[in-house]
């Protein structure tokens, strides 16, 4: 074995080596010749889970899924050129979703830049915008040296995207010159430890609230008899996640978004969206101070009415997300309170007491089988769905999955966790998130998602097949984009058809038993608890696939929202 194939073995090795010592989760592998020694290296010295997924695209978002999962980096190897461009999609949700995602590109060398060579194109610079860390390192004759640089070099990058207050996503683009690798036979080649063992470890910096905004929340919180808190659908820092549960297991009217992270908890409320277009509902229950982390809401209705509330509107923001789609005057406290802060606040018990009866009313009405009637035919499919599974993890697409839940005040209680990739609220990746964080663990993680989402991550099937966890999936297929319906700009015109409706024909069963998964129809909601149950006594990963035709007018759905209007509109005015 020459010196001059192990050179870029080596400084793989020694980047890895860095990342590993970042706290490296696992590593996503996208085959390509110039991240042959990435790759390589990987399987052979990292010791950490490597995966391997021939599409950059849903390989980024399972490593997107995975790195949530974990609560620490997971990266994603590619090769050079327009390969790398493919993991945008993933990035920018990383971004802003605050998750710790690692690109790790190869490249090819300064010689090869600007003259036509194939495969090769500007890869410096071109995630900028939307990294925490980014670093080109130039592989040549690997010693002692250069080994130690690469590996420090690494870490510094791994660790930048974790750093609090803002963790994200962050690159590191690292060319290769030929030879690229020796001759791969038998056990994987690793070349030798030139580097001294890293003292690189990660030291969580001071999120703690100072003085002068320990007495900033303090005044706040002493003129406040009626708070309330909303929780949004991305992810919790530990110390939001800490303040959020105290507030809670203290009482406290806290509003969970359908995919945020506290959404299953037993005190959680999820009749936001409905009060808040309930208007007299609302002005009962009106807050005299709001405090809000993890993001916006997927409801329009409630973060219309906190923009116009007329009281102070605090954001708990350590991730630094400036979360104001109002544009309104807001205190953004960059440390959260801790739990202890929530001791002794004293709330007006009829102002809890009414946010709790709003949402056992809410309760009531999906339960009751009259007003199941009158539900929209995806939601009484996903209500039938919910009550069949009883999932404990649940991935749920943008567009109109996550509106179902929220329109049917679900999940609730539990202690469901739901996630969503709501931080740029696009269809796409669903099922390589979710096979992301199925991978952690042997516990059953469902999807529910429409047809387009689906289709647009149809690749991700094979991902979900491999990855070794238990994943079911729900499709509600009406054959084209249902939430065009719901915008101002709807019609029945073919042209809406054509450009929005994009109906398509297509069955998401037979695609996904060509996957080698298994793969059912449901026709009869009767049916959907068998079929659950058959489901889960499956070793692999399963499909259910419901046909329901689309609302043109969504009549049924501003129905529902009618009834659930006036049911609290009659209890505002008995109260």
């Amino acid at each position: 074995m020459s010196d001059a194939s192990t050179h870029a073995l080596s400084g793989a090795q020694a980047c890895w080596e860095g990342m590993r010592d970042a706290g490296l989760a696992a590593v996503v592998v996208c085959p390509g010749a110039r991240s042959g020694p990435l790759a390589v290296a990987a399987v052979a010295s990292v010791g950490l889970p490597v995966f391997v997924h021939a599409d950059e695209r849903a390989a980024a978002f399972f490593a997107l899924g995975a790195s949530r999962a974990a609560g620490a980096p997971v990266a994603l190897v590619t090769t050079s050129g327009s390969a790398v461009a493919h993991a945008m999609p993933a990035l920018v949700e990383a971004d802003a979703q605050g998750v710790p995602l690692l690109l790790v590109s190869a490249d090819r060398p300064e010689r090869l830049q600007g003259c036509g060579a194939p495969q090769t194109m500007r890869q410096q610079g071109i995630f900028s915008a939307f990294l925490r860390a980014e670093a080109h390192l130039s592989v040549g004759q690997v010693d002692a040296a250069a080994s130690c640089y690469l590996r420090t070099r690494a870490a510094q990058v791994a660790h930048m995207a974790c750093a609090v207050p803002r963790r994200g996503p962050a690159h590191l683009n690292v060319s290769f010159d030929e030879p690229l690798l020796p001759p791969l036979v038998g056990s994987p080649p690793s070349a030798p430890v030139t580097a001294p063992a890293s003292a690189w470890q990660r030291v969580g910096a001071s999120t703690a609230l100072d003085p002068m905004g320990l007495a900033a929340w303090r005044t706040l919180t002493e003129a406040s008899r009626r708070p309330l808190v909303v929780l949004g659908p991305l992810p919790l820092q530990p110390e939001e996640r800490a303040f959020a549960e105290a507030a809670l297991d203290a009482g406290l009217a806290v509003l969970t978004d359908p995919a945020s992270e506290l959404r299953g908890h037993p005190e959680a409320l999820t009749c936001g969206d409905h009060v808040a277009a309930a208007s007299q509902a609302w002005r009962r229950n009106a807050p005299d101070l709001v405090v809000r982390c993890g993001g916006t809401l997927t409801s329009k209705a409630l973060e219309r009415a906190i923009g116009a509330a007329d009281c102070p509107v605090v954001a708990l923001d350590p991730s630094q997300r400036f979360t104001d789609p109002h544009r309104r005057p807001m205190t953004f406290f960059g440390a959260v309170p801790p739990p202890a802060a929530l001791v002794g606040w004293q709330v007006d018990e009829a102002y809890r007491e009414g946010w709790r009866a709003c949402d056992a009313l809410v309760r009531a009405l999906i339960a009751a089988p009259p007003a199941q009637g009158l539900l929209p035919e995806e939601a009484a499919w996903t209500l039938a769905w919910l009550q069949a599974a009883c999932p404990q993890r649940i991935q749920v697409a943008s567009s109109m999955p996550i509106r179902w839940l929220e329109l049917l005040g679900l999940p609730q209680g539990g202690h469901v966790q739901v996630r969503s990739n709501r931080g740029l609220n696009g269809i796409d990746g669903t099922l390589a998130s979710a096979a992301g964080w199925a991978w952690r663990d042997a516990k059953t993680t469902w999807v529910l998602l429409g047809d387009l989402a689906f289709l647009h991550d149809v690749g991700s099937l094979e991902l979900g097949r491999r990855c070794g966890g238990r994943l079911r999936v729900f499709v509600l297929n009406n054959d084209g984009g249902g939430i065009f319906h719901h915008l101002p700009f709807h019609g029945s015109s073919a042209t809406f058809e054509a450009v929005f409706g994009t109906p398509h024909g297509l069955q998401a069963g037979p695609i996904a038993q060509a996957f080698g998964w298994h793969a059912e129809t449901v026709t009869r909601r009767e049916d959907m608890e068998a079929v659950c149950r058959r489901l889960e006594a499956l070793p692999g990963p399963a499909l259910i696939e419901v046909r329901v035709a689309r609302d043109p007018e969504p009549g049924a759905t501003r129905a529902w929202r009618s009834v659930v209007s006036r049911a609290l509109e009659q209890w505002s005015t008995d109260g």
